[in-house]
């Protein structure tokens, strides 16, 4: 770490320390003044791994000014709703054993028809369909290859036999995309559902006994808002301003932990997280909605 990370670290410590003294001192915002406090001073020194812990969004001295001196004014209630990792993390698992089953199923009707499909393929490079005589080579080494017999009927029968194969191939093309995507959503589904549980969770994760795959146990998304008046300086311009901040956390159930009680046993816990801000309101200058009302 180099000496000036070292001191954008120490200078945040030193800002959480007395964040929290001011706060108990003043006898209001508690947590979200801190948190407020923290992640301004981080942004403000541009401290980008002490800003990756706390917040997904950002706060750019350059384009939003230099915040100082918050206090916060409202906080609202807590909203929960459960996790849905595990739900996700299964409807994913399947969704990938249905591709894979599609993909074999594909391959092996790829190789029973190289043939035709590879005239298929070459033709519709080209353009143009193909003539009577490359359907005709392609029937006979199809048959050949295979022991199957050749398409009756002439050139119209055997048209038709290529043009069913060229059919179908077109529309396995087609659903294996589909099924790609299909992939692709379910797992941005779980990346979402999952990307405030590594944050909020990463310190216990990292530093727990036992592997922990956070995506294996329920829980519940906490979130909450709470309005922040500072003076915002930019461009040599201060100006009061107010924003509205919304923060969320990870509360995991059933986590396999040591036991408190007997030595060399587990138990199950709870183990909450820490808050992580997921949005400011940068641009209304409002409070959050309900301060009004409360007040």
């Amino acid at each position: 770490m180099s000496r000036s990370m070292v001191k954008r670290s120490l200078v945040l410590i030193a800002v959480v320390l007395s964040g929290g003294f001011l706060a108990a001192a003043c006898g209001g915002g508690g947590d979200e003044l801190l948190i407020a406090r923290s992640f301004f001073q981080a942004a403000r020194f541009d401290d980008r791994t002490s800003l990756g812990n706390m917040s997904l969004v950002p706060f750019s001295p350059q384009e939003d000014g230099i915040a100082s001196s918050p206090g916060v004014d409202f906080v609202g209630e807590e909203e929960r709703r459960p996790l849905q990792m595990i739900e996700l993390n299964q409807a994913l698992a399947e969704t990938r054993d249905a591709e894979t089953t599609f993909r074999a199923d594909k391959k092996m009707y790829q190789d029973n028809n190289e043939e035709p499909i590879t005239l298929a393929i070459e033709s519709g490079r080209e353009g143009e369909d193909p003539s009577n005589a490359d359907i005709r080579r392609a029937a006979n080494a199809w048959s050949g290859r295979t022991g199957e017999g050749a398409p009756r009927g002439g050139n119209r029968g055997r048209r038709d036999w290529f043009n069913e194969i060229r059919d179908s191939w077109s529309t396995q093309v087609a659903d294996e995309r589909e099924w790609a995507r299909k992939v692709s959503e379910a797992q941005n589904a779980l990346n979402n559902e999952r990307r405030i549980v590594d944050v909020s969770l990463y310190d216990f994760v990292r530093d727990s006994p036992e592997a922990i795959e956070v995506i294996e146990f329920g829980g519940e998304l906490v979130t909450k808002q709470f309005t922040v008046t500072a003076n915002v300086t930019k461009d040599d311009v201060e100006e009061e301003r107010t924003m509205c901040f919304t923060v969320q956390k990870a509360d995991l159930h059933n986590i396999p932990m040591p036991s408190a009680e007997e030595e060399g046993e587990m138990t199950e816990a709870t183990v909450e997280g820490r808050w992580i801000i997921t949005g400011i309101d940068k641009t209304s200058n409002a409070p959050c909605e309900g301060h009004g009302a409360v007040e």
